[in-house]
């Protein structure tokens, strides 16, 4: 049998592989971040030129190392007079967790995102 068994808890799950000497976990969550949330949200100013905002993440349970994050972006709502510019990038990612950075730039007048993301690895 390939598996070994997995455990599912609320937002993470540990696959074992027979034979594999430690096991793959997988963790995710979804994040809503914007001005209603947060009064350091900036991302909806219309000042002109990069704003970024960041957003800390906490791993249910440590992993072993740094693992490989995997972001989507899920939901926006923004001003529908500007262009819609929005970056989402998982940064200073460690075995408890990881900043997710939202970047916009221009006069791009962003209220809120909403971002799905997943980390994988021992």
């Amino acid at each position: 049998d390939m598996w070994g068994g997995y455990s599912d808890n609320s937002g993470s799950i540990t696959v074992n592989w027979s034979g594999v000497g430690s096991a793959l976990k997988i963790q995710s969550g979804t994040t809503y971040n914007g001005y209603a949330q947060d009064s350091t949200w900036t991302l909806h100013s219309g000042l002109v030129g990069e704003r970024v905002f960041n957003q800390p993440v906490k791993f249910e349970s440590k992993f072993t190392n740094p693992p490989k994050i995997f972001l989507e972006l899920s939901g926006l709502d923004v001003n529908h007079t500007k262009n819609a510019r929005v970056q989402v990038t998982a940064k200073n990612i460690t075995e408890s967790g990881f900043a997710l950075e939202y970047k916009t730039w221009d006069n791009t007048i962003l209220y809120s995102v909403w971002t799905n993301w997943m980390a994988f690895g021992e």
